[in-house]
């Protein structure tokens, strides 16, 4: 495997982490001021989910092992978003 490729994937791996974490954060801040609240939550775990469910089909077709990484890398993110954001309180 190419180290190039799987840093790449790695670094997709983060970018759909950020895309599905950050939208689930800001998705959970805007619902008190939404008037349908249940439809703001489907909308937008439909939409992560999607975006994230056929990126790592896609990056799948290059082998399981780079889906491996593309999923740390997905983790990765997770748990810095976690550690920075967990404690926010307003």
């Amino acid at each position: 495997m190419n180290p190039i490729w799987a840093l790449g994937v790695f670094v997709i791996g983060m970018t759909l982490g950020v895309v599905y974490f950050g939208g689930l954060w800001l998705t959970v801040r805007r619902l008190p001021s939404m008037q349908i609240p249940a439809l703001w939550v489907l909308a937008s775990l439909l939409f992560r989910l999607g975006v994230v469910l056929t990126s790592f089909f896609a990056v799948l077709q290059g082998g399981w092992e780079l889906l491996a990484i593309c999923v740390f890398g997905f983790l990765v993110v997770r748990f810095l978003l976690v550690g920075c954001l967990g404690n926010t309180q307003e």
